[in-house]
């Protein structure tokens, strides 16, 4: 199963390792789901990896795969 579907059939709050991700090996913490502005169905998450987390996002397309989405916001300078 790809790593996109895996995330997304977390349980919300779980945490599972994952030894191959678009991170690298990380853990992921599932987030709660919600409506993106455009109608879908997304799932919001936090990847930790050593000292680096941050939070991604994946949404369900038309044709019923899970996108990933890295947040914009993470990377923007505060």
């Amino acid at each position: 199963m790809p790593f996109n579907e895996q995330v997304a059939a977390l349980p919300e709050g779980s945490t599972q390792y994952f030894a191959e991700s678009p991170f690298g090996p990380a853990t992921i913490e599932a987030g709660p789901l919600y409506l993106s502005g455009l109608g879908n169905e997304c799932r919001s998450a936090r990847v930790t990896r050593g000292t680096m987390n941050h939070r991604f996002a994946l949404c369900k397309e038309e044709n019923g795969r899970w996108r990933f989405i890295p947040t914009i916001f993470e990377s923007m300078p505060r």
